[in-house]
């Protein structure tokens, strides 16, 4: 009840505040994925060998189901990933997963009550507080050589995000795509978008890629059909639908709440957020508060770039995060931001 309420406020909210996403235009050629695509993806099967088997791991509050794979023997920091809402560890495309995975481990894993994940306590409430507790709750138990980075996308990158501000002993760097911050000084979603949580609208497979990448440029269609065969040889992990319930009011608390954004204007932490100026789900001018409020902060905005920017310019963000995650002369804090073009500065 209570997300429903506050999601009507906001919707009526971003009516008269409508989102500064330059959306791109919802035409695509084809409404099914053989039609966008012009390919079969039926005939692949799941990279059992690349992810290794599904592990288990309890935790206050959560059963978490997670893969760990990569170079085991890297004495790099490993990588934690939170996916974000209602997806699961089906969502990473493996092409990604395999790039980090090259010099270092990668650890992806079920937020609370999704997926594989089990709730434990499925009578209390969720918080992006809460979700990031259990993600310091996870590595933790996970008895890790060093402290990893976290990367998160989406309502992932705001868990990352709350990570970075109250558990940041716990991490070593955060890298945020396509998140937010929360507070009423962040861009709501699209009105389209906002409905679609509302009344939890089914949705196809090229209009969930439409969100994803812009299908009216020949970039994004190409990223979106190379997104979607990756996805035949990721885990077959469900969403839960009542998981996805709890983390729509938890969503909700976010954005009528300051805690997030203001803990961050005196973190020393080190976060990279990247972000495109066609999402309509986390607008780009999210991103850009978080660099505003961040004593030091890397970002980068791509102009063609929805909610799965990173994943379509990974070439680039990848070469980015190389920086980022290695480069001592960078960790001054004289940094600028980053557009998309070059390296930093």
């Amino acid at each position: 009840m209570r997300s429903a309420v506050f999601f009507c406020a906001a919707l009526a909210l971003a009516m008269l505040c409508p989102s500064q996403a330059t959306s791109a235009p919802e035409v695509w050629p084809g409404e099914t994925l053989e039609e966008l695509c012009g390919s079969n993806y039926t005939d692949y099967e799941f990279a059992s060998d690349f992810y290794g088997p599904l592990q288990y791991l309890e935790i206050p509050d959560v059963i978490v189901a997670y893969y760990r794979f990569g170079n085991a023997s890297s004495e790099l920091a490993p990588v934690v990933m939170v996916m974000g809402f209602s997806g699961t560890m089906k969502g990473w495309p493996i092409s990604v997963l395999a790039d980090l995975a090259e010099d270092r481990e990668v650890i992806i894993f079920d937020n609370r009550g999704q997926g594989f994940s089990t709730d434990t306590s499925p009578d209390v409430p969720l918080s992006i507080l809460s979700m990031a507790n259990d993600t310091r709750n996870f590595v933790e138990a996970l008895d890790l050589a060093r402290p990893p980075h976290l990367f998160g996308w989406s309502m992932g990158g705001m868990i990352t995000l709350q990570a970075a501000a109250v558990y940041g002993d716990s991490f070593d760097r955060f890298a945020v795509f396509s998140g937010s911050a929360g507070s009423l000084r962040s861009q709501l979603p699209s009105t389209t978008i906002l409905a679609e949580f509302l009344a939890d609208t089914p949705v196809s497979q090229v209009e969930r890629l439409g969100t994803f990448f812009p299908l009216n440029t020949t970039a994004g269609v190409e990223a979106a059909c190379k997104y979607a065969k990756e996805m035949q040889f990721s885990p077959d992990d469900p969403e839960n639908k009542l998981a996805s319930k709890k983390q729509l009011a938890a969503l909700t608390d976010y954005y009528f709440e300051d805690t997030t954004i203001d803990m961050l204007a005196d973190t020393e932490r080190h976060i990279l957020v990247v972000g495109g100026l066609w999402d309509a789900v986390v607008p780009a001018q999210n991103q850009k508060l978080v660099g505003q409020v961040l004593p030091s902060a890397w970002m980068a905005i791509f102009e063609d770039g929805a909610h799965a920017t990173f994943i379509q310019h990974w070439d680039t963000v990848r070469e980015l995060l190389k920086v980022f995650l290695h480069r001592e002369e960078y960790e001054d804090g004289k940094r600028g931001p980053y557009t998309g073009q070059g390296t930093p500065s």
